[in-house]
């Protein structure tokens, strides 16, 4: 299974050694860091563009144990069709659709603009399916390919779905079983423990592919993802511990290579 790391534009040196890329669209903004992957895209490696959805809002956990979102202030904001623009300006290899968290409805009226999906070539789209439940999300997934009349490549699988019943794997094993074209599944974030959500991925077969900052949000956080110590969030501009990220990455790897389980 390939595994993705994502990086923010000051360590994204990192990645040499590294082939297959997720990468956010909201900071193509930056020239440096377009410029950087459109580097990468002509050496022939394989480039995925992230729609942002996740990273434009953040959670706050109040004292009390209440949680309200607001604006992401890291997030800097460009609008889908934009992000249209720079992946096709670097070269990429896929692009993930618009979607909107745990929402169905939001999620197709999302990608109900025919203009700039048309514009994305079918081999370059990738769909994320949403839902409050199980049966949502599938819903939200066969609405989906309706309406791309199966023109897609990749069905990405939220974090937030390992807490629901049977986890990501549920829904994995369920779109294989579907009588359809061959689908990439591609599983972006991790939710908790890394290790075991790789494990889970690698065993309940055909993932393609998973995506995660978690090695720089440790490095961050001057920890090593060998020791689990619960979740943290990358920052964009934070320093790290070249030494931790590099440590982190390499478990990562690690951990996504088949043979070594």
């Amino acid at each position: 299974m390939k595994f993705a790391h994502i990086l923010p534009t000051n360590a994204l040196e990192h990645v040499n050694g590294h082939s297959f890329h997720l990468i956010l669209g909201q900071y193509l903004s930056n020239k440096n860091y377009r410029t950087f992957w459109q580097r990468r895209a002509k050496r022939g490696d394989f480039i995925m563009v992230d729609n942002g959805a996740a990273e434009a809002t953040k959670v706050i956990v109040h004292p009390d144990g209440s949680q309200t979102t607001e604006a992401n202030t890291e997030h800097t904001s460009l609008d889908f069709e934009e992000i249209v623009y720079w992946a096709t300006w670097i070269g990429a290899d896929e692009i993930i659709l618009p979607d909107k968290k745990l929402s169905a409805e939001e999620t197709l009226a999302r990608c109900a603009d025919s203009k700039i999906i048309t514009s994305i070539p079918p081999v370059k789209r990738a769909i994320v399916p949403q839902g409050k439940d199980v049966n949502e999300w599938k819903w939200c997934y066969k609405h989906l390919d309706m309406g791309l009349r199966g023109n897609y490549a990749t069905v990405c699988i939220t974090k937030d779905y390992e807490l629901f019943p049977g986890g990501r794997e549920a829904l994995a094993t369920w779109l294989r079983s579907l009588p359809v074209p061959y689908r990439h599944i591609h599983y972006l974030g991790i939710k908790d423990n890394p290790r075991d959500e790789i494990q889970r991925a690698i065993y309940s077969g055909g993932v393609r592919s998973l995506d995660s900052g978690i090695a720089m949000a440790y490095a961050q956080h001057d920890k090593l993802l060998s020791e689990w110590l619960g979740h943290e969030s990358m920052l964009w501009n934070a320093p790290y511990d070249e030494r931790l990220l590099d440590r982190n990455m390499s478990l990562l790897d690690d951990w996504s290579n088949p043979d070594a389980h």
